[in-house]
């Protein structure tokens, strides 16, 4: 479902009650997961907290500019803007304090929303992140020792690439960096990911100049 965010439609799913009868009418926990990219959906975040249902009410929206969102302005597709919109997103669906769980990119954007908006959390889990972004020159390196050189220069292409199309080769090498053994289910999801490759062509030189 999607709902208004300022000037944006925001896409989300929800998993699991929040007020659950277990014995009682137990509050649980809300936990807001943010999706890795940029330039990648929450599909995958989706199904892999889905499970979590059985204790809390799991809220995985896809940012603005990914996936089912709307794109809005490209000048807009920032950490301050990400964060800003899940905070209004979590106002409208009336989440007071959430759970924010951020892996690679959604790490970054879970963390500009703590320092944003401090009381407004309840908790903090951030996977496969990192305090700031370290770079083109760094993630490049990271990818020449993890799959060589030809997982490297696919990984530029993408990064520098003038259109949103990537080779089935190019994507398979990119992809190898983040998935080291081989899972059915993974590849499955990957199939049903929405791309949008012009966020990180917009967002990663931003983030390389601040």
């Amino acid at each position: 479902m999607r709902v208004s965010v300022g000037a944006v439609r925001i896409f989300f799913e929800v998993f699991g009650q929040q007020f659950a009868l277990d014995g009682g009418a137990a509050q649980r926990p809300v936990l807001v997961g943010l999706h890795g990219g940029p330039g990648v959906d929450g599909t995958a975040l989706r199904y892999w907290l889905a499970p979590l249902a059985d204790v809390a009410q799991v809220v995985v929206p896809d940012l603005r500019g990914h996936g089912r969102s709307d794109r809005g302005d490209p000048a807009d597709w920032d950490l301050h803007t990400w964060a800003s919109d899940t905070h209004q997103l979590c106002s409208v669906l009336g989440i007071e304090r959430p759970v924010l769980l951020g892996i690679s990119f959604g790490g970054f954007v879970a963390q500009k929303y703590a320092a944003l908006y401090p009381d407004d959390i309840a908790g903090l889990v951030l996977i496969s992140t990192a305090p700031r972004y370290p770079g083109a020159a760094a993630v490049l390196s990271r990818a020449r020792d993890l799959g060589g050189e030809q997982a490297a220069a696919a990984l530029r292409r993408l990064m520098d690439g003038a259109d949103t199309n990537i080779s089935a080769e190019d994507q398979r090498r990119v992809d190898s960096l983040y998935q080291r053994r081989s899972d059915a289910r993974a590849e499955t999801l990957k199939g049903q990911t929405i791309r949008t490759p012009e966020v990180a062509r917009t967002w990663v030189p931003q983030a390389q100049q601040s």
